[in-house]
């Protein structure tokens, strides 16, 4: 696709020198570019996206990605009878795909002014180097945009005849008009009211919730989605569907095909027509004005505030008054370890790697609980929700929690800065399992806590509040088992490994295990949970088993310690 683009580039040449722009030099450039793009690492590939190892042909993974996408779009829009309504189905969801991408891929290369230190120096016009960015987003989102749109081109085309592809290919790219000024307002929205810094914290969590909708929407979307009651719907009567910009492209194909009556089609299809020419005056005069200046600031890593005295000062006042501060005091016996707990918390909020590989899995723990268990069990009969009621599924979501406390303490020994862990080496810390216990306490409370609270509280609103006696035997009872086995397996420290040993399989034994005896325990517990006073009882019995443990594995001796 690349040599296509760079061929298709070569053609205008002479419209290029015309413009007095060299393409000799836009042609390296470019070639450049779009080679380095397949070596970026994307939220497509977000679980090697920390690893030193060479990736190559990302952007054609993207492409079929994409393609993939398409194709499940093009279900949605040949499916229904009410084709305007299949059409704007098909586009909200491009719209929201491409926005998403462009925000959680793209951000990091138009900030990246890298280039700049490299091409200023050398006799490369200004013209050139402007028309080389702009073509690179161009050739970008022609990568994007092809490989989805071809299958929804081939069914219109079969399906309705060939007059309707080059409709749909009109409405596509309006849309995709449409949506580079949205996210481009939103990118100046961000940065007039966002430090540089949280700026890039917020396109982490796009890329976070770009990787939950890629991969968990092909799940969710055909349970929640009742083709039988939604094949003959017309969504243009859903008032509330109307401030959509998909429902104003949707209404100019509504107007090809069925000439409603309505005025209300008629108003939005006008609008759907004038947005995108709007946008791309808005873009080229207004929006652009102080956008170069602003992502510039951010390439450059500033963080737009002066670092002043009394400004450091307030900035310790309120690291101390901090949640992770208070916490530490609270769960934390001495200060190696409170040390060590407010680093991980702090760390743990700060690495991008980290918060790509573990917070998906928040995400994914709720839905796949919802997926195993609570759907199969709804299907059964017009009862099933009161009958399950009256069961005991709930215990599932409680064991099932266990997986973030598990993958959390896994994903705790790597870093991508971990050659710095040889200051381990250099304090006098006689009790290195105090570090051990000061970071699992901090995934415990910062991320175990609000999850299983969560999960108590929705099981408490829809069984009943006699579940809190198993809800609190689950809690101690799943934190003394991955201690113990975290006692006898688990001796690395935090932050001392490289993410590219995270895919060699190092902590298998400890979570088989961790699973194992967990299984075991929830089958008894199970067993048991209609016997409330034989539960209340054991449950200072799990919480003095979790403490000693938790003592214990603060004992740890550096002969444990595995380094390498």
């Amino acid at each position: 696709m690349n040599k296509i683009l760079l061929r298709i580039l070569r053609l205008f040449d002479g419209f290029w020198r015309r413009i007095d722009v060299n393409p000799d030099h836009l042609h390296t450039i470019l070639e450049v570019k779009l080679k380095m793009d397949g070596r970026r690492k994307t939220a497509f590939n977000y679980q090697r996206s920390a690893q030193k190892k060479e990736v190559k042909g990302q952007d054609i993974l993207v492409m079929v990605m994409m393609a993939f996408m398409g194709m499940g779009g093009t279900f949605i829009l040949v499916f229904f009878e009410h084709s305007s309504s299949g059409l704007f189905m098909y586009l909200s969801l491009w719209m929201a795909i491409l926005a998403l991408t462009l925000i959680s891929d793209f951000t990091d290369v138009l900030i990246d002014v890298r280039d700049n230190y490299i091409l200023l120096p050398r006799p490369v016009g200004g013209k050139t180097l402007a028309v080389s960015r702009i073509l690179h987003v161009l050739f970008y989102l022609t990568k994007l945009v092809i490989p989805f749109s071809i299958p929804g081109l081939i069914g219109v085309g079969i399906k309705f005849g060939p007059l309707t592809v080059l409709l749909l290919a009109f409405l596509i790219l309006m849309s995709v008009l449409m949506t580079i000024f949205f996210v481009n307002l939103l990118y100046l929205i961000m940065l007039n009211l966002l430090s540089p810094r949280r700026f890039k914290e917020i396109i982490n969590y796009f890329q976070i919730i770009f990787y939950a909708v890629v991969f968990l929407g092909y799940q969710i979307l055909p349970r929640l989605i009742d083709f039988k009651v939604m094949e003959g719907n017309n969504l243009f009567t859903k008032i509330y569907l109307w401030p959509l910009p998909s429902m104003w492209l949707a209404s100019i194909w509504d107007l090809f095909f069925y000439q409603p009556a309505q005025p209300v089609i008629y108003v939005m299809a006008t609008i759907g027509l004038v947005t995108p020419f709007l946008a791309i005056y808005l873009v080229g005069t207004v929006l652009s004005r102080n956008f170069a200046q602003k992502m510039f600031s951010i390439g450059e890593g500033g963080n737009g505030t002066e670092s002043s005295p009394q400004r450091k000062a307030e900035q310790h006042q309120r690291a101390q008054s901090s949640w992770a501060t208070r916490s530490a005091q609270w769960f934390c016996s001495n200060k190696q370890e409170r040390a060590m707990y407010e680093l991980t918390w702090k760390m743990t909020s700060r690495s991008r790697d980290f918060k790509l590989k573990f917070y998906p899995n928040l995400i994914m723990l709720p839905v796949y609980f919802l997926l195993i268990f609570v759907f199969p069990a709804t299907r059964g009969s017009d009862d099933a929700l009161q009958e399950m009621q009256q069961g005991n599924m709930y215990l599932f979501g409680f064991y099932f929690s266990m997986i973030i406390l598990i993958s959390g303490l896994s994903m705790l020994q790597f870093s991508e800065k971990y050659k710095a862990s040889w200051f381990y080496r250099t304090v006098p810390m006689a009790q290195p399992g105090l570090v051990l216990t000061g970071s699992f306490k901090a995934i415990i409370v910062k991320f175990y806590l609000p999850v299983y609270g969560l999960i108590t509280l929705g099981s408490g609103l829809f069984f009943g509040w006699h579940i809190l006696d198993d809800a609190l035997l689950a809690f101690f009872g799943i934190l003394a088992m991955v201690t113990g086995v975290a006692i006898l397996t688990h001796y690395v420290l935090p932050f001392t490994k490289s993410w590219d040993e995270a895919s060699r399989g190092g902590n298998i034994g400890f979570t088989l295990l961790t699973l194992f005896l967990a299984g075991l325990f929830g089958i008894f517990h199970y067993a048991i949970s209609s016997f409330n006073w034989l539960v209340w009882g054991l449950i200072p019995v799990c919480a003095l088993l979790a403490m000693l443990a938790m003592r214990q594995y603060g004992k740890t001796g550096w002969r444990y310690i595995i380094w390498e």
